[in-house]
């Protein structure tokens, strides 16, 4: 869940105002961009979903996070309002949507017995990912642009999400 900051509103919105800036867009047309990327990842999830069924979480996890951080790659190119609606439609179909899903139904299909406390550590991820991702965030605007920070939030989720997907996480609790 921790991972999953970078497509998080919370993270999203710290951009606004230096991206804004340096392309001379309106906020009412990056909000509309931000509002159809997340409808956008609504309907996108679902194959998520269906893909995480099929293949299980090791290798979603392992796809979703490697393919998020091109996405945050993405971000950092911005130029045009079409590549912003992909990058933010990317962003949260893979992070909001798709490691939050992964990581949920991990919890529910391993944890029988002790779920609810399995669920409540689950939570606190999310709660250290909106903690500390704006601030990140913050210090990377400061020190590298708008475009370097989403290249560093490439490199945070990739140094955390494939080594936890390849080394951690089995199919099923049995392997």
């Amino acid at each position: 869940m921790f991972a999953s900051g970078p497509g998080q509103t919370f993270s999203a919105s710290v951009f606004l105002d230096p991206m804004l800036e340096e392309l001379g867009w309106s906020r009412t047309l990056a909000s509309g961009l931000y509002t159809a990327g997340s409808l956008t990842a609504a309907v996108l999830v679902v194959f998520s979903g269906r893909l995480l069924d099929r293949y299980g979480a090791r290798v979603m996890m392992t796809v979703v996070g490697t393919v998020f951080g091109f996405a945050l790659i993405w971000m950092s190119t911005v130029n045009h309002p079409i590549q912003l609606y992909i990058g933010y439609a990317a962003i949260r179909t893979l992070g909001q949507g798709s490691l939050v899903l992964i990581s949920t139904t991990m919890v529910a299909v391993w944890f029988v017995r002790m779920r609810g406390r399995a669920t409540a550590l689950t939570a606190l991820g999310s709660a250290g990912g909106q903690m500390s991702f704006p601030l990140l965030i913050h210090f990377f605007v400061d020190d590298f642009g708008w475009r370097g920070a989403w290249i560093a939030l490439a490199v945070i989720v990739w140094v955390i999400v494939i080594p936890i997907a390849v080394f951690l996480i089995r199919r099923n609790p049995e392997s």
